[in-house]
């Protein structure tokens, strides 16, 4: 809804927008609503004269405030209200001071269940580089919440620091990565997804601490309907360092998969399964329910990719790679086959190849990979930035050990890593750390490598399921690019390197809030190889020549700044997720010129 407006409670706009209504149409007939921002703008008049708060109390805000999307001129700033009337007036403001003597301006909505009593208002033509401070109030209660502090960037600004960050599993830990992004000099969080995880207790990222530390899962089972995903974002949002972190900075988010279901892509997901009912109804419910609790600036509620410009100084195109263009990944066991005479598998490589390099296979879809090359050609801003979800390097190892890992990776994309066969796992302890050291020897000394070995992708749920369009962009794009990403869990400095071995940029991926990385995998597989485990990391860089850092066994964030000399990348990880005690640690840091 991009109209100014003062009070939505019974309002009608008679001049609404075609384009508005005809969205608006569309999503009622499919049975999708989207709960859209309140607008308001400069030349609305107050709406209530000065407030008197003596005597109202925190109360009923219980999953804090929150702001999103900071531009030159706007930001939306968020709450929710615990109530179980039909409907309730919430007044806002937001001042220049904590003590909201100053005000710059301020209004009154009314929210209702229809959007889960939530209130995303989107302030615009707001002054630039400025701090503000916001609050919501709900006076026939006479309760308030806490302030808010935000900002807006300055037009053309001199410096910018990001906190790059993806994957909170509530099960899995605490969230002290969220408490020590809101302690750091970061003007703005970025959030590349899994903000929230749709398993069920004793599922995926549950461990021996999930009880112990009272993380298990509200609602208990696995999210498929609107009120399940509305319960586990309100269970998110009463964490305290979540709602620190919310409070202190503001966020620009991006979904991924578990914000619906495990490895999603356009019409269906790894973890919806027969029996679970229709896919796109529960997308729908999903989107529903993230718009609600994690509001975005869009013209267009159903996309979600969309662009910052923020001076000469950095160009941040924040990408879909999951719901509104990713065709289905391809499975290694869907290429499996057993030959005549024999009773083991093996994989069908020929075909494969030719289903891995077909030029059509698409992760963002034709219209968004067409927008996101014309906004980084057509800026003429020193940095251009890629925010999105998964790895983009390119990260091949030989057949040999992929055929080895094929069991492996299928049972860690179900979630199911002990339910490898005994035999496979076997295979792999026996069998990877011989391959592991013939790759160092051959990285340390490239001639002896076979040019005729053929190199296969380990994560096909990543870019390098989608080669050919990963190329496409690297050749479209008239300048290298930054690419921000998540997902992996782990934390890697990458090389992004086109198919001809031409660099086109750097990849600074992020480690996990608390979902766990490569080290709960390697300890089950390799427990009776220590030695390999403690030289994880050095192997995957001989494997993977792209990799110039991995940290795999962390959690934590990346901070990164950038001014118009450099970039500078700074590794930043917790001690521990299973105690409210920890401290930070910057495990690596990369300047870019």
């Amino acid at each position: 809804m991009k109209e100014c407006i003062l009070n939505l409670k019974n309002m009608k706009n008679p001049n609404q927008p075609r384009r508005k209504f005809l969205r608006d149409s569309f999503l009622l007939a499919s049975g999708i609503f989207l709960a859209p921002n309140f607008i308001s703008c400069k030349k609305d008049p107050l709406v209530y004269g000065a407030l008197e708060t003596d005597g109202f109390h925190i109360a009923q805000f219980d999953h804090g405030v929150a702001s999103f999307d900071p531009t030159s001129s706007q930001i939306i700033i968020w709450t929710r209200y615990s109530t179980t009337r039909p409907s309730d007036l919430i007044k806002w403001q937001l001042a220049f001071d904590a003590q909201f003597n100053n005000i710059v301006r301020q209004g009154e909505v009314s929210t209702d269940a229809s959007r889960d009593y939530t209130v995303a208002i989107e302030v615009q033509d707001l002054p630039a580089g400025k701090k503000f401070y916001y609050r919501f109030l709900h006076s026939g209660d006479m309760n308030m919440s806490e302030t808010g502090e935000t900002i807006t960037i300055a037009t053309d600004p001199s410096q910018l620091k990001l906190a790059v960050c993806s994957c909170a599993h509530y099960a899995a830990g605490l969230f002290n990565v969220y408490s020590a992004m809101a302690a750091s000099d970061a003007d703005i969080i970025i959030h590349l997804g899994d903000y929230i995880y749709e398993y069920g207790n004793g599922e995926y990222g549950t461990n021996d601490q999930t009880i112990t530390l009272g993380r298990t899962l509200a609602p208990a089972h696995e999210l498929l309907t609107l009120e399940d995903y509305r319960t586990r974002y309100r269970q998110y949002r009463t964490d305290k360092k979540l709602q620190l972190a919310h409070r202190l900075k503001p966020f620009i988010c991006i979904w991924d998969d578990h914000e619906v279901a495990n490895d999603a892509y356009t019409d269906g997901a790894q973890n919806h399964n027969p029996g679970e009912g229709s896919y796109q109804v529960r997308k729908q419910a999903a989107l529903q329910a993230y718009n609600e609790y994690l509001p975005f600036m869009s013209n267009d509620s159903l996309k979600i990719y969309r662009n910052f410009s923020y001076g000469s100084l950095l160009n941040l195109n924040m990408l879909d790679t999951r719901i509104i263009g990713r065709q289905k990944q391809l499975k290694y066991g869907d290429f499996m086959y057993t030959p005549a005479g024999s009773t083991t598998e093996e994989l069908n490589t020929p075909a494969f190849l030719t289903a891995w390099q077909d030029a059509s296979r698409t992760i963002l879809g034709a219209t968004q990979r067409d927008w996101v090359v014309s906004r980084v050609n057509a800026s003429t801003a020193r940095w251009q930035v890629l925010a999105q979800q998964v790895i983009m390097a390119k990260m091949v190892i030989p057949e040999g050990m992929m055929k080895i890992l094929i069991p492996i990776l299928t049972a860690v994309d179900k979630g199911e890593i002990k339910s490898i066969p005994a035999k496979d796992l076997a295979a792999a302890r026996e069998k990877l750390p011989k391959m592991a050291a013939v790759a160092a020897r051959r990285q340390s000394n490239p001639a002896t490598e076979s040019a005729a070995d053929v190199l296969l992708p380990y994560n096909l749920d990543a870019w390098d399921g989608y080669p050919a369009e990963r190329d496409y962009l690297f050749n479209a794009f008239n300048k290298k690019v930054v690419v921000l990403s998540g997902d992996s869990h782990n934390a890697w400095y990458n090389l992004l390197k086109d198919k001809n071995g031409t660099e086109k940029g750097k990849e600074l991926a992020a480690s996990s809030v608390t979902s766990p990385g490569f080290e709960s995998y390697l300890k089950f597989i390799f427990e009776s190889c220590p030695a390999l485990l403690g030289t994880f990391e050095t192997l995957v860089k001989d494997l993977i020549p792209d990799v110039s850092y991995l940290n795999a066994s962390q959690r934590g964030f990346v901070k990164v700044t950038f001014t118009q000399a450099s970039v500078n990348s700074e590794w930043i990880f917790v001690n521990a997720v299973f105690s409210d005690a920890y401290s930070t640690v910057t495990g690596k840091t990369v300047n870019l010129t």
